[in-house]
């Protein structure tokens, strides 16, 4: 499970990260951003199961993040950090999508407990989809091993096409649960599976820039970002260069 963080109040964000690992004993995998428009950013490259935000923060507030949500993933669940003159903002967001919000002024319980709610909830969707294995380890299908599955999904990984390959997608493909894909990649690759994808999207981008004369922008939907910018961020976070810089130095 994937839980996105957003509150420009650090302390804050900080807190409710800390919650979450207790209410999910450490499993659940945290973004925390102090920033909406860093998080907005985030979620052009990645899906979250959960997203946790403040409401009123500068430039981009929890209400642009959840008209982003409301249109691009609808699936994903949604809690509000709020205050009492803030009702009305709930108000409009509830419009948008049906949400849960937490006061923040509420006491450590309640808070953890709204948590839970939707953690438990999210367990349920998500057993409906991938079913978890009665025993200790994967169904044996097709020299399954751990060390063989993780081999085909690589080897899967490598040669697809599809611009929206994810960690859910994956899953869903080889009908595993996500947590236990990531969990084999952990053991087998010392990585997670997810960083193992944009690595490939990475190594497929650089092709791109210097075996072919696609745009930006054709490239960055090839692989899945939601815009040009977003992609031209994460390669020049990655790769210490723009993808233009890259295309002139190496094409």
């Amino acid at each position: 499970m994937k839980v996105l963080i957003v509150d420009d109040e650090k302390e804050i964000a900080d807190y409710i990260c800390q919650l979450v690992d207790e209410v999910t004993f450490s499993r659940a995998e945290t973004a925390v951003f102090y920033s909406g428009t860093k998080a907005l950013d985030r979620l052009q490259e990645e899906r979250f199961d959960l997203i946790i935000s403040d409401i009123v923060m500068p430039i981009t507030d929890g209400l642009a993040i959840l008209e982003y949500v409301a249109a691009k993933q609808k699936d994903v669940r949604f809690i509000f950090l709020t205050v009492h003159k803030e009702f009305d903002y709930i108000y409009r967001a509830n419009k948008l999508k049906k949400i849960d919000y937490i006061m923040k002024t509420e006491t450590v319980k309640e808070i953890k407990r709204v948590i839970e709610k939707n953690v438990q909830e999210l367990t349920r969707a998500s057993k409906k989809l991938y079913p978890l294995p009665d025993g200790s380890s994967f169904p044996q299908d097709e020299g399954g091993s751990e060390s063989a599955i993780v081999g085909r999904i690589c080897e899967h990984i490598r040669k697809s096409s599809d611009s929206e390959l994810n960690v859910n997608t994956l899953a869903a493909r080889f009908h595993y649960h996500p947590s236990y894909l990531s969990k084999l990649f952990k053991k087998h690759l010392h990585l997670k599976l997810s960083d193992y994808i944009l690595e490939q999207k990475l190594e497929r981008a650089r092709r791109y820039l210097t075996e072919t004369e696609y745009t930006v922008g054709k490239i960055s939907s090839l692989l899945g970002y939601q815009s040009a910018q977003a992609f031209g961020r994460m390669f020049r976070e990655k790769v210490g260069v723009t993808p233009q810089e890259y295309r002139r130095k190496n094409g």
